[in-house]
């Protein structure tokens, strides 16, 4: 039954789908190499994927730049991963359904490298995995997507200021990325909802390079401290 409802998701929703299976496919490849359920980053694709400022800082050549994306597909235990694939499929197949998939996959990476550049600002010392900065991002552009639609804006608003409460209230967690990733997110969400679609791939591309930017001042910062 399970294998059929991922198949039936592959025809309607595939990018959301192939997200969870890559995402879930490496955690559990890094689980069997670092022999450990709790502690799946303890091996060397984890530790080459994860973001940190200060390595990346003072890399050279393309390969050292995908952990700005990289560090999405990576989760270091099962209950990270767990919350952010319930997360990613409540979310996801909701918004690819009304974006389509194209404009869904750009504005998830988008926000991914939003919640890269939140950590290179603020965690500067920190090795940092997970989807998380590009659900926050999700989070920010379904409420976009449920005014458009006339939905109750108020259950998903609490969900979102819930999740950046404990984001500033608990240890270990990447405030950078999630913030990074939510501001990241309402400006795709504005964007996304453009008529004029000519304008709304310019200022997609726009938002993007924003978040390149971004990434690029706050790798100054580290760089020249």
């Amino acid at each position: 039954m399970l294998v059929n409802y991922f198949r039936a998701s592959l025809k309607t929703t595939p990018i959301t789908a192939v997200l969870v299976a890559i995402c879930t496919g490496i955690w559990i490849f890094s689980a069997l190499w670092s022999t450990s359920l709790s502690n799946t980053g303890a091996n060397p694709l984890a530790q080459a994927w994860m973001l940190n400022p200060e390595s990346l800082a003072y890399s050279t050549g393309w390969k050292h730049w995908w952990p700005l994306l990289g560090h999405t597909f990576i989760h270091l235990d099962v209950q990270h991963l767990g919350l952010n694939m319930i997360f990613l499929w409540l979310f996801g197949r909701e918004l690819e359904a009304f974006l389509g998939s194209r404009y869904f996959a750009v504005a998830y990476f988008i926000c991914g490298l939003g919640g890269a550049a939140g950590v290179l600002f603020l965690e500067q010392g920190s090795w940092t995995g997970g989807a998380s900065g590009c659900l926050y991002g999700l989070m920010a552009i379904f409420i976009f997507v449920a005014r458009q639609r006339s939905r109750d804006l108020r259950a998903p608003i609490v969900l979102i200021l819930a999740n950046l409460v404990f984001s500033f209230i608990t240890p270990g967690i990447s405030l950078g990325g999630h913030l990074g990733g939510f501001l990241a997110g309402l400006c795709v969400g504005a964007t996304l909802l453009l008529k004029n679609s000519q304008l709304r791939a310019w200022l997609l591309l726009a938002v993007g390079a924003g978040c390149v930017a971004a990434i690029y001042a706050a790798l100054a910062l580290v760089y020249f401290q």
